[in-house]
């Protein structure tokens, strides 16, 4: 089984460098189709390393779905099928070798709404911890987690450090009070989310 991770430079599938490691994710001739509709043709994009990248479109005109092709959710959609290469640091993720629970380890998806498993609540929230070998008290990290959301201070205080780590990985400084507005933003609209509340 291959492992995903960030390596130096590889050969595209097609004979395409990647320029050296300065990409992050290459998707080229990238097809997806549900059924024998297909909702994305021919698309290359280049993500480069520590930036953000926007996607800008009308409603409806396959952003999501070339969002979820980089990590192979599209693959959870019985129906739905990809043509052509998505690299991830120079490796194909959609290469037989590679495991797509690796994939989604180093390639993660904020959703707007909550997209839970078809699992119960308890479940659901335990699931991050236990695909990654927690040998804890289960019972316990559940209500752990549950309180939290209903702690809007002790929430704010855990997301700060997520949202700076974040932003610190792109190697992008936040002046503390941006950082603070931002983590406000977030937390208003998880725990908005969380309650069945608008956020604004």
């Amino acid at each position: 089984m291959s492992t995903i991770n960030q390596a130096g430079p590889t050969t595209h599938p097609q004979g395409r460098s990647t320029n050296g490691g300065k990409y992050a994710i290459e998707a080229s001739s990238l097809n997806v189709f549900y059924g024998a509709f297909r909702a994305v043709k021919d698309f290359d994009l280049n993500v480069e390393r520590q930036k953000i990248t926007a996607l800008i479109g009308s409603s409806g005109c396959g952003k999501s779905t070339v969002l979820r092709s980089f990590n192979r959710m599209n693959e959870l959609i019985p129906s739905a099928h990809i043509q052509g290469a998505v690299l991830f640091h120079g490796k194909n993720i959609y290469d037989a070798d590679v495991d797509p629970v690796e994939v989604r380890r180093h390639v993660g998806m904020v959703f707007q709404k909550p997209n839970p498993f078809p699992k119960s609540i308890y479940d659901n929230v335990l699931w991050g911890a236990k695909i990654n070998g927690f040998k804890g008290q289960a019972d316990e990290r559940v209500l752990i987690n549950t309180q939290m959301l209903e702690n809007e201070s002790y929430f704010e205080r855990l997301m700060i450090q997520l949202v700076i780590g974040s932003f610190d990985k792109m190697k992008v400084r936040l002046e503390p009070e941006s950082a603070r507005y931002i983590n406000k933003l977030l937390v208003k609209e998880y725990l908005a989310e969380y309650q069945g509340k608008q956020a604004w």
